[in-house]
């Protein structure tokens, strides 16, 4: 979601932008152990990812920042198939609930190089700390 876009004749088009997402699933599987029993694991996941970004768009290039939150919990059950031994009949295992939350910010400048060729390179910290280079091609 575009939040504004504002033209300055001086400086170029400044905008901003607000993006976010939700997935959830469930995953079921089924493994065997060092020790040969047969396990069934049940898992629910979710995902939330947020960022909000900043930039100023002048006649060839676009220079821009921004900032990232995920969130992502992930809930486990573990269940013995079969032939358990006798006191472990029926047991169901609850692993700890696994949640993690990462922030980051990045920063990046799109060059025009014709009207249907752009090159972008882009720098993330924090949560990941890389270097991003793409060549696009709008056709």
């Amino acid at each position: 979601m575009n939040l504004f876009e504002r033209t300055v004749a001086e400086l170029g088009e400044f905008y901003g932008a607000l993006q976010g997402e939700y997935m959830a699933g469930s995953l079921e599987d089924e493994y065997n152990s060092r020790v040969g029993y047969r396990w069934r694991k049940e898992t629910d996941w979710q995902i939330i990812s947020t960022g909000v970004e900043l930039g100023v768009t002048r006649s060839r290039f676009t220079l821009y920042v921004g900032g990232s939150c995920l969130i992502y919990r992930e809930d486990t059950d573990r269940i013995l198939k079969d032939n358990p031994p006798l006191p472990m009949i029926s047991l169901k295992y609850h692993d700890d609930l696994e949640e993690e939350r990462r922030f980051g910010a990045y920063a990046g400048i799109e060059f025009q190089l014709t009207p249907a060729l752009h090159l972008n390179i882009e720098g993330q910290i924090m949560n990941e700390e890389s270097i991003f280079g793409a060549l696009e091609y709008y056709y």
